[in-house]
């Protein structure tokens, strides 16, 4: 599987896939979920969010219930952050920072880490099924 920059990255139950950004870069010979995919490993995947500096997806794993981080780079390895989440269905990462927030939506919660999964705290508690996240690193 070739990486091609840019790129749609997109989860669809337990796969990871890209396609090319210009769809006139793609041959549609052939399109399939191998084709396209480099993540197939049966988690179950909800969630997906990107750091274009250190071209890192991060990505939730519901079946595992682990938040995970794979540099967008042939051969890379995914290296888990976090488990013992709920199901996460948002998450954001302030670039600027260097945080990853996310959502618990059965717990009604958001978390907020470090990147590298490090100092995990509750941000925001008592939420009604928090769905989807945004951040805005110019505002904090």
């Amino acid at each position: 599987m070739k990486f091609v920059l840019p790129s749609h990255v997109y989860a669809i139950n337990h796969y990871i896939c890209q396609y090319p950004a210009n769809l006139a870069d793609m041959s549609l010979d052939h399109v399939t979920l191998d084709s396209q995919c480099f993540l197939k490993d049966n988690q179950g995947y909800l969630t997906l969010t990107f750091d274009a500096r250190e071209n890192m997806l991060y990505y939730f794993g519901n079946h595992t219930k682990t938040i995970s981080r794979i540099p967008m780079e042939l051969g890379g390895k995914g290296m888990v952050l976090t488990g013992g989440t709920s199901v996460v269905n948002g998450m954001a990462l302030d670039w600027v920072a260097g945080n990853l927030y996310w959502t618990e939506t059965d717990k009604g919660i958001i978390k907020v880490s470090t990147k590298t999964g490090a100092f995990q705290r509750v941000l925001i508690k008592d939420l009604i099924n928090p769905f989807g996240i945004v951040v805005h690193p110019g505002r904090g």
